[in-house]
């Protein structure tokens, strides 16, 4: 009897247990990044991006990393909301690691304020 009681919860756990995973597994993951600002932002050629960009990923901050994309943007500008300024992203690679820097036209990194604010 002890015999049958244990398979009848081991077997009533292994149905919670799949039926739990399976409900994890079909819920909606939220987007990691929401557009913002920079919605109407386009791919350009590396050799598009100013040289003052160019000069600013060759520094030892990015050594090892290798650019994968670029892409420009406007943004409206944090200082003066009735101007915008042109952002540059770009995408790097070091492996299997990727990162996005956002730089504006003078090769000035840009943080992010969401990541600051964490």
């Amino acid at each position: 009897m002890k015999k049958l009681m244990l398979a009848a919860f081991l077997l009533f756990g292994g149905v919670a247990l799949v039926n739990a995973q399976e409900k994890d597994s079909t819920q909606i993951q939220p987007p990691t990044e929401t557009p913002t600002q920079d919605q109407d932002r386009q791919q350009i050629q590396l050799s598009e991006l100013p040289q003052a960009i160019k000069t600013s990923l060759e520094s030892t901050d990015y050594a090892g990393w290798n650019i994968s994309q670029a892409f420009r943007s406007t943004q409206k500008d944090a200082s003066d909301e009735t101007k915008s300024m042109e952002i540059y992203v770009v995408e790097l690679k070091n492996g299997a690691d990727t990162k996005s820097v956002k730089f504006d036209k003078d090769g000035n990194k840009i943080e992010d304020k969401k990541k600051d604010q964490k």
